[in-house]
């Protein structure tokens, strides 16, 4: 029996790709889809220790020819995870513009927008489907985490309103202290410090995604508890 397959990037997953493909195969098998998060790409340090200690993971699943695609946090095709044949995509959802036009043409349903983090897009799916109460403890602090690293503590240029409403929320229907956020930032930052020069390695890739952005970037986590 085919399933859907949600999945994101080739280089590496960060916690972005991995808490959304995560909650929303569990939305989606919610609504009677036989879904399964999977990926093929290393961890970067953003998938901490604290977060591997949630118990929830993606699975080590290879995609067969019938299976259909969802792809997140990700919509260049050319950096898809390996395993996927994108004839077999179905949906895109991306906080990295550039790629829309593209994939209106192939008729491929896709929601690109610019946006602090893939998971605030995956939460307000649960609202929109009114499955918040799928959100249990372990889910929020994912989602949690997912959109405060990527827009470094709701501090980047990239957070938008929807974000900070979204992590406010998740907190309150998570019952979560804001101290949980600050215990995910360390252990960040204790991943890194354990091998600084493969952080960097892991968080690096080289991606032309628009004009705005350069070819080569990465990003690692440094916790400033002063600010």
């Amino acid at each position: 029996m085919s399933k859907i397959v949600v999945t994101s990037g080739r280089k590496y997953i960060d916690i972005d790709a991995y808490a959304g493909c995560i909650a929303y195969s569990k939305l989606l098998n919610s609504n009677g889809m036989d879904s399964i998060p999977i990926t093929t790409a290393k961890y970067n340090e953003s998938i901490s220790k604290i977060i591997i200690d949630l118990g929830l993971k993606l699975e080590n699943y290879i995609p067969t020819a019938e299976d259909k695609i969802i792809i997140l946090d990700v919509s260049n095709p050319d950096m898809f995870d390996e395993s996927i044949n994108i004839e077999n995509v179905i949906e895109i959802i991306d906080h990295h513009t550039g790629y829309e036009n593209y994939w209106k043409e192939k008729n491929i349903k896709a929601d690109i927008e610019f946006i602090g983090s893939v998971c605030t897009i995956i939460f307000e799916k649960f609202e929109d489907n009114n499955k918040i109460n799928l959100l249990d403890e372990n889910i929020c602090k994912l989602l949690i985490a997912g959109i405060l690293d990527n827009t470094l503590n709701l501090k980047a240029s990239i957070t938008t309103e929807r974000d900070k409403i979204a992590y406010r929320k998740l907190l309150e229907i998570g019952e979560i202290n804001e101290e949980w956020s600050e215990k995910y930032f360390i252990s960040c930052q204790e991943s890194i410090e354990k091998d600084l020069e493969q952080a960097i390695i892991n968080d690096m890739k080289i991606e032309y995604v628009n004009d705005l952005l350069p070819k080569v970037f990465g990003q690692l986590l440094v916790f400033d508890e002063t600010s």
